[in-house]
């Protein structure tokens, strides 16, 4: 009786497979919806031989010439890299809109690894294994990762190479700066209708709060009905700082009064009177339009990354392969995943 459709089937019949090959679909779906959820090849080889009733020899493993012991031959992750080199671009390629959506949010991650041998008696520094350079637009509403790659730089360059490699052109795009909108300006702004360069919001606000004395923070945000404690107004200032361009002036209004007489608020001045160069503009130009303001799922997802990439940073060197693991764990947060699909 199979699994999956309820149906019996004669000895002859069963999964499809290549003639004298090991393992059905099932089972290389199996093993790829491990991977997606985090499962290294290593251990997912071990499993899927185990299930598929083709574990190998189970004698000790032989030593490396260097003296090392070989990995045990269940436990090899090549079967396992292979199938998702081959099966995961395919897969991306069935769920992935194929051209940019209307709203793009933008963000990159950098993985590091330390390296083991120590030079001179002294562990060299981390350095730089990859970095991830990662989109997510708006589907039916919902934010989904749709463009992901692994990149040597995180560099303007590398963000208008990623940037080509999907058609269409977005209406918005949202970024926390630096490089990921540079490289959206140069790669559409050209063009007769661009995209609107939008800066995350949170993290421009994160700027300001950063500046603000651990007195105002750790203060009321609303009148405390039991001490009758009432808020610094500047705290609220901030918050709202980025609604409008009205909302702007009245935090720097507010902050030019009091600065000059209360020194503990001289680095918020700082910070507000760079941004009062160009931020009037930049809400007069977003102000009343709609689509996302921050990149916040775009940068959960990519912390995500880290925590399931971050301790095997060192193994991925081979780019080919490590986009195809990347697109199975964009579309395991997608929900796209689905072993019998």
């Amino acid at each position: 009786m199979c699994d999956h459709c309820a149906t019996t089937l004669e000895v002859w019949q069963g999964q499809p497979a290549p003639q004298l090959y090991g393992f059905t679909a099932a089972e290389v779906a199996a093993a790829l919806v491990r991977v997606a959820a985090g499962g290294t090849y290593r251990s997912v080889a071990g499993s899927i031989r185990t299930q598929a009733g083709r574990k190998l020899s189970t004698a000790r493993p032989p030593k490396t010439p260097r003296g090392r012991v070989a990995v045990a031959p269940n436990n090899h992750a090549q079967i396992v890299s292979d199938w998702v080199d081959v099966f995961a671009p395919v897969l991306w390629a069935h769920y992935v809109p194929k051209e940019w959506p209307e709203y793009v949010i933008l963000d990159d991650k950098e993985f590091q690894f330390r390296p083991i041998r120590r030079v001179a008696g002294v562990r060299p520094s981390s350095r730089r294994a990859f970095v991830v350079l990662a989109a997510m637009g708006y589907i039916k509403g919902q934010p989904k990762v749709v463009a992901v790659e692994a990149s040597r730089t995180r560099t303007r360059a590398a963000w208008r190479t990623f940037l080509r490699h999907t058609p269409g052109v977005p209406t918005r795009v949202v970024g926390d700066g630096g490089e990921p909108l540079e490289g959206a300006r140069e790669v559409w702004q050209a063009l007769p209708n661009p995209p609107l360069l939008v800066r995350c919001q949170w993290h421009l606000g994160k700027n300001l709060r950063d500046k603000l004395p651990r007195d105002i923070v750790e203060g009321p945000t609303y009148p405390d009905r039991e001490t009758g404690e009432i808020p610094d107004p500047i705290k609220g200032l901030v918050t709202r700082a980025f609604y409008s361009p009205k909302d702007w002036q009245a935090l720097v209004d507010e902050v030019h009064k009091r600065q000059p007489t209360e020194r503990r608020l001289s680095g918020l001045r700082k910070q507000v009177d760079d941004f009062d160069t160009w931020i009037p503009g930049h809400l007069r130009q977003i102000h009343g339009t709609r689509g996302p303001t921050a990149n916040g799922p775009v940068e959960t997802f990519v912390n995500d990354l880290a925590g399931i990439l971050g301790d095997r940073a060192h193994g991925f060197t081979n780019k080919k392969r490590t986009d195809a693991v990347l697109l199975l764990l964009a579309m395991q947060h997608n929900g796209w995943v689905d072993q019998v699909q």
